[in-house]
């Protein structure tokens, strides 16, 4: 889809975040994760928004989109039928000895289209369709996936870099994380990757491994723990680059030595610049690396200079 200029837009979200998205509450969510359908249709899915400037380049989008599904095996999930309690279950009894339920949709692709065209009535349709682009802003914004959870929610790794990078620090998570998924630690999501999407027509991207746990079960938040602190070690020995938890002073500690001294740059700039604190560095650097004149710190920057240079800037 990148190599086309396809996709305005593209979502990756785990299953049970697109089980969250799907359902309106936490009785609904366990119906419909014990129903195991969200295992076996909700792992590798992505939301994508196709936008062009007039129906003939819309249609040529499209047709090119359906060709890629084709070739690749992939599906139009039928996401505007219902989600309801009932059915979750009845769908759940009628697929639980198929492993693949969207199998028939990938044999005849023209079946697709017919389920997607439901409900039939243009007004009903149009209901549907706004449920649709509305489910795609919500689980781009994950309101209603992160907040339900309530404090049981964890995330290790991700960076916005090269979506091979995304791919390589993803396929780690989902290693990791399976040891805990079976002792029932953590959730079991089928170890789906994780969630984030892809920008720059596929070329940079941005994913992070998303893990479910139970913070009244000390074993279950020791074993998150473990997680994050061997993912922490991990991203510097295996070069995995600066996690999304990659910040503040305990983070710059371990990250700094091994990117440059990123940190101990970013305190000399922000002494030079803001040496009195009236903006809150804590996420970027705190301001209590001491270097001036401190010749065992980084010979290569020079403080006094750098002092010198912005005060002159101030004057001008």
């Amino acid at each position: 889809m990148g190599e086309a200029a396809l996709n305005h837009g593209e979502l990756r979200t785990p299953m049970f975040f697109t089980a969250l998205g799907l359902t309106e509450n936490n009785e609904e969510l366990r119906i419909g994760l014990e129903s195991g359908i969200f295992h076996k249709i909700g792992k590798h899915l992505i939301s994508t928004a196709v936008f062009a400037a007039s129906d003939g380049e819309f249609k040529w989008k499209m047709k090119a989109l359906k060709q890629i599904l084709h070739e690749t095996g992939g599906v139009k999930v039928p996401m505007n039928l219902p989600m309801k309690p009932n059915l979750l279950r009845i769908a759940g009894i009628l697929t639980k000895p198929i492993k693949d339920p969207l199998a028939p949709l990938r044999r005849f692709p023209f079946l697709q289209d017919l389920i997607t065209m439901l409900p039939f009535g243009q007004l009903r349709l149009r209901e549907k369709r706004s449920t649709l682009f509305w489910l795609l802003v919500r689980n781009a914004t994950n309101t209603q996936a992160a907040f339900r959870p309530s404090q049981g929610l964890a995330t290790m790794m991700g960076a916005f870099d090269t979506w091979d990078l995304a791919l390589v620090q993803s396929n780690y998570v989902a290693k990791v994380k399976q040891k805990y998924m079976d002792q029932g630690l953590i959730m079991d999501d089928g170890a789906d990757l994780g969630t984030g999407g892809t920008f720059e027509n596929g070329h940079l991207g941005y994913l992070e491994g998303i893990i479910l746990y139970d913070p009244s079960n000390p074993e279950s938040s020791k074993a998150v723990r473990t997680l994050l602190e061997n993912g922490t070690k991990d991203g510097i020995d295996q070069a995995m680059g600066i996690p999304i938890s990659g910040f503040g002073p305990e983070a710059n500690a371990q990250f700094g030595p091994a990117c440059n001294n990123y940190h101990l740059w970013l305190d000399k700039f922000k002494q030079a610049l803001d040496p009195n604190m009236a903006s809150d560095p804590y996420f970027y650097a705190n301001g209590e690396q001491k270097t001036n004149g401190d010749k065992n710190d980084h010979p290569n920057l020079k403080t006094e200079t750098l002092n010198q240079d912005s005060q002159e800037s101030a004057h001008d």
